[in-house]
Order: structure tokens, then C-alpha cells, then sequence
């Protein structure tokens, strides 16, 4: 039976008696309900947890073997949990002397215990445990199900621990040297720059309270809570099943209307409506719309209409039919959807808009999140290639989030790793069929699939050797020429002894110097311009006019401040702006234009 969410009153109607009926095949004694006949009735009970913050998990061991199960009665050393982040600690002690322990092992891998980590499994519907007694079930709703794989913190322990003693020792040695300008420096006062923070808006403090960031630091912030183990055969144990199971002393009052029971237990497809991702008026597309679609066009409608690109496969399992199976669903997900981060993300077929070129770097940008969740503007910018960047950009809005002061894009859905681990063949084929150079199009009516080849870099008429230097010899220009143009680079690569093979470049022509440069600098038409200048300070203000610039040729100075301030939040240093500003442009009719790159190097 599938258990919903219910109110207090429909928790009195379970209360009562309920028959829950078994049957097997008998042809024998046909009634109106089929071949089947009742075999038995019993009364079933759902139980309250008492005391009401107790919480039931079920443990998954999906690395241990069914015939060889941790034996945690004897085993078991210790088990912390974060109740409100659900994440389960359990120590497990080993036998240093038993055939499987490696004696002869480096020191760092002798380890008298091991940790299982908790990873929560997404639950697709409501869960109970049930325990028959006195002929009767008795339900207790289960509060989270989770995996536990062992912990190899202790390996990045050893890491740390050698890293912190190479940094003591090298400071060590430094003293001994002695620095007669140690004391001198330590003297001289250090300037401190002031920032006065605006006030958050209400979506800046949305966003902030979403991010990953954010939720990590809540996770480490909550306090791990000891507990103590019991095993299934004590005597705490039994006496917990017997609470458990115990049957309410008097009856619970129920008033409830079957209509008002129906609709407590029961989503309306209102409340549908608002959960259930994809739907909403701008997809126009109703719960009642889909139940009425069979499950390979519902899919399709999901991923062609709705206001989502990219879903878990649980959310999507939630809006197919509940008949289907796993595998059913699978199937039809492949036919329309890929893989990225172990989450379900529309086709390029059904969400490029007939246009080619958006097909193209669609799926370019797609591979290189299943290889990564964050991607940088200059990575960007080479998948899109030259004069694309607004269609990376209007792209990725419904892919990735952008983080401006880094310059990044990250992928907006959590990688779903528990999906991954339970469906290692399904990710094996998606990668194959990446790594092929092929992605799914939209299927024609005979159910052919058609393929698309995924865009490929520009064949160059440059030696390996000399394409490596030109990529090298790019980072060390732009260090001294932040802006550069192709006729300053070509006189650099002639003129420097720096350069070295890469000299043979200079006579290559525009489009693969180009090209080469896209893969490790921005190149804002013909004007090559370096990414970060590794300036903490200054880099964040940076990118966001490097931003403006990449969208129109010329910007005014309140545009630059009012866009820095809504990004950033604050204004904008004076020092920090005339340094960047002149830098990076110059100024033309009251407006600010990249420059040229034709001026002479930064001294």
C-alpha cells in the first residue's frame, strides 16, 4: 500500500481497523473482481513514532553483499547523526588480524576502524516498516532511507598532514636563514580597504540562501549527535517494536467527510500543479493534460513544453503513469532527454528552435557539463566559436547558473550520484554514445533516431608542437598586455626571443590564431584580452565590465557602476575602477570602448 501525507483527522480513520486483503490465482472461484479469492484478512494500524521527534531510517548497504553483511552487533563502535540534514555516521572496527587486512600496507593505510558515510536515496513515493503481530500489521512511517559506503577521509587526512608538514618545514628553513628585513616589514602598517555592503534584495537573498555554498556551510554548521546501538536481538530493541506496535487505549474522534478524507490524503491538481516541475502557465501544461498523454508522448511534452530543461529522474518518475515501469520510463527518457550529472536534460532536437548553429553548441556545452559541473567563460567561449557567444548565453540560461564575479557557469541541477551508482549501464551507454561523436534527435514517426555529430575544432595547418608554444606564448603576453590585438601578438612573436617555436605562428592566419587563443584567453572580436589578472581585488569588477563589453561595443560609466553595484552589491572603489578602466579601455564621446591592443606593453 502507498502511504500520502495526511492530516491529524485522517489519521484517526487509519486508526480504526482497516482489511487489507491477500490473494492468489484460483480458477476455480471466479467473483467480480477476476480469478482471484480472498485468502486472508487482517487488521492494519499505522503508528505513531513516540516520542513525536523520533525518527525511523532504513539503512542501505549497496557496496556489501547480501550473504556477507556487516555484523554491527559486534562490529559496531559508534554512530553520530545530523537530524535536521539527515546524514548518518556509523564506525565500524576492524580486524587487524583477520586474512583481508593488509599488514604489510603503507602506515597511513592502517586504520583500526572504518567510517560509513550516509547518502540519502530519493524517495519516489511515502514509506513505511511494517511488523505483523497478534494477526494484525502495524505501519510506522519511515522518516528517510539512506546508503552507507565507506569513508576515505583518512587518505586526505595523510595528505593534509604531509602538506601542513612541508609548509612547517620550509618556514622553518626560511627562519634559520634569516631575513633582516623580517622585522622591518612586520613594522610597517598595513592599509585596509573599507567596503560599505548595500542591503540585500529579496532575490539576492533568494539566491544566496540556494546556493551551494550556503548549504554547505548550514551542513558543516549543524552539530553531530552521538548515539547509542542496539542490536535487532536486545532487549532496548523489543521493547521499542512492542511500543511500536502497541494499539491506541481509546478510539481518536473522527468527523471527516469521505470527500474531506479523500482530499487530505489525496493531492488536488492545484497543489500538483504547484510542486510538480515543468508545469505552470507558461508551459501550458496542466496534470490533467498529461495523464491523458500515453508515457512516451508525456515524456516528450515534459521536456518539449515544459518550463524546465533539466529534471531529476525522480521528478520526472512522479509525472508518468503509475503503471509504468522503470524500465519503461528509462526507455522513453532516452528517446528524449540526456544524461548530465546524473539528472535528465531536454534534447537538443526539442529545444533548438530549428536553428543549427544552436543545436550545435547546445550539445557541445552539454558534453563538457557531463565531464564537469562548472565551466569558465573562456571554455565557453571556445565551444560557441567566433560571434556565438549570445547564443552560448541565451543557452546556458536555462542550463547553468551564472556567476559573475568568477566568471563561471555551473550546472543549475545537484549531480544525483545515487541515480549514477544504480544505473552504471545506462551511464555507460550515454557515455559511449558521447564519446562517439553522436547524440539523439527527435525521433521520426517510425521510431528511427537520427544523429547529429557534435561540433569539432577547426583542422590547423600548425604543427602540434607549434600550436602548444603559440598557447604558451599567449599566457606570457597577456601577463604584460592585458589587451592584445592580433598585429601587437604577430609583432611580439616576431620580435621576443620568448616566443621561441611559436615565432613560426606569426605568418598563420587570423581564424587559427584564433582559434587557438579561444581555448585559453577571451577574444572579444579580433581583440584578444586576458581572463583573470589574478587580482582578488580588482578581478570581480572586472568581469563584470568585460561582460558589458562582450555584449556592445560601448558602455557609459553609470551603466558599468549601476550593473557593478547590483552584482556585487556594494560600490565600487575609485582605485579600483580607474585601474581597471584603464587597463582594459578607453574613452570615446563620453562613452568606454575596448581597446584596441595596439598600445605598448604595461611597464
Amino acid at each position: 500500500a502507498r502511504l500520502l501525507g495526511m492530516s491529524s483527522e485522517a489519521d484517526a480513520m487509519l486508526s480504526e481497523p482497516a482489511h487489507l486483503a491477500g490473494t492468489v490465482n484460483s480458477p476455480e472461484k471466479p467473483n467480480i473482481e477476476g480469478n482471484d479469492r480472498v485468502v486472508r484478512e487482517f487488521d492494519v494500524y499505522l503508528s505513531r513514532c513516540e516520542p513525536a521527534d523520533m525518527q525511523v531510517y532504513v539503512l542501505q548497504y549497496p557496496l556489501r553483499p547480501p550473504d556477507n553483511p556487516y555484523r554491527l552487533e559486534e562490529q559496531c563502535e559508534g554512530v553520530r547523526v545530523k537530524p535536521n540534514q539527515c546524514k548518518l555516521e556509523v564506525e565500524i572496527g576492524l580486524d587487524a588480524h583477520g586474512p583481508n587486512y593488509d599488514r604489510n600496507a603503507q602506515p597511513q593505510m592502517h586504520i583500526g576502524k572504518q567510517t560509513l558515510n550516509s547518502m540519502p536515496v530519493p524517495a519516489r513515493a511515502s514509506y513505511a516498516v511494517g511488523l505483523m503481530k497478534n494477526g494484525a500489521l502495524h505501519l510506522v512511517p519511515v522518516h528517510v532511507a539512506v546508503q552507507l559506503r565507506p569513508c576515505l577521509q583518512y587518505l586526505d587526512a595523510h595528505d593534509e598532514k604531509k602538506r601542513a608538514e612541508g609548509e612547517k618545514a620550509k618556514k622553518k628553513s626560511g627562519e634559520e636563514m634569516g631575513d633582516e628585513d623580517d622585522d622591518a616589514r612586520n613594522a610597517q602598517l598595513t592599509p585596509l580597504q573599507l567596503q560599505i555592503k548595500r542591503r540585500e534584495t529579496e532575490r539576492q537573498a533568494e539566491m544566496r540562501l540556494h546556493s551551494h555554498a550556503y548549504l554547505k556551510q548550514r551542513e558543516e554548521e549543524e552539530k553531530w549527535v552521538e548515539l547509542e546501538a542496539y542490536g535487532a536481538d536486545s532487549e532496548t530493541a523489543a521493547l521499542l517494536r512492542d511500543q511500536l506496535s502497541r494499539p491506541r487505549a481509546e478510539a481518536l474522534p473522527f468527523t471527516m467527510t469521505r470527500a474531506r478524507y479523500l482530499s487530505a490524503i489525496v493531492p488536488s491538481d492545484e497543489q500538483m500543479e504547484k510542486v510538480t516541475p515543468g508545469f505552470g502557465s507558461a508551459a501550458k501544461l496542466t496534470k490533467q493534460y498529461l495523464e491523458s498523454l500515453p508515457l512516451d508522448t508525456r515524456v516528450q511534452a515534459i521536456f518539449s513544453r515544459g518550463t524546465n530543461q533539466t529534471l531529476t529522474y525522480r521528478k520526472v518518475a512522479e509525472m508518468c503513469p503509475s503503471e509504468a515501469s522503470e524500465e519503461d520510463v528509462l526507455r522513453a527518457l532516452e528517446k528524449w532527454a540526456v544524461l548530465v550529472q546524473g539528472c535528465w536534460v531536454a534534447s537538443s532536437a526539442l529545444r533548438s528552435e530549428g536553428q543549427p548553429t544552436r543545436y550545435k553548441i547546445r550539445d557541445a556545452l552539454l558534453l563538457s557539463f557531463t565531464e564537469r559541473r562548472v565551466l569558465t567563460r573562456v571554455e565557453v567561449q571556445a565551444l560557441a566559436g567566433a560571434g556565438n557567444m549570445e547564443v552560448a548565453r541565451s543557452v546556458l540560461a536555462d542550463l547553468a547558473v551564472h556567476h559573475r564575479r568568477e566568471g563561471t557557469y555551473e550546472f543549475k541541477q545537484e549531480t544525483d550520484f545515487s541515480f549514477l551508482s544504480a544505473h552504471p549501464e545506462l551511464v555507460e551507454r550515454q557515455r559511449a554514445q558521447w564519446e562517439s561523436g553522436t547524440v539523439r534527435a527527435q525521433p521520426s514517426e517510425a521510431d528511427d533516431v537520427a544523429t547529429t555529430t557534435a561540433p569539432s575544432c577547426p583542422v590547423s595547418s600548425l604543427p602540434p608542437m607549434v600550436l602548444e608554444s603559440l598557447k604558451v606564448a599567449l599566457l606570457t603576453v597577456m601577463k604584460t598586455r592585458r589587451v592584445c590585438s592580433l598585429r601587437g601578438l604577430r609583432q611580439w612573436l616576431v620580435s621576443d626571443p620568448e616566443a621561441g617555436v611559436a615565432v613560426q605562428a606569426a605568418d598563420a592566419s587570423d581564424e587559427e590564431i584564433l582559434s587557438t587563443a579561444r581555448s585559453c584567453v577571451l577574444v572579444i572580436g579580433n581583440t584578444l584580452v586576458l581572463p583573470e589578472t589574478g587580482d582578488e581585488n580588482i578581478d570581480p569588477f572586472r568581469n563584470i565590465l568585460i561582460d558589458l563589453l562582450i555584449r556592445k561595443k560601448s558602455v557609459k560609466k553609470a551603466e558599468i557602476l549601476a550593473e557593478a553595484s547590483k552584482v556585487l552589491g556594494a560600490e565600487v572603489p575609485t582605485s579600483v575602477y580607474n585601474k581597471v578602466m584603464k587597463d582594459t579601455c578607453v574613452t570615446k564621446g563620453g562613452e568606454w570602448l575596448l581597446k584596441s591592443g595596439d598600445e605598448p606593453d604595461r611597464k
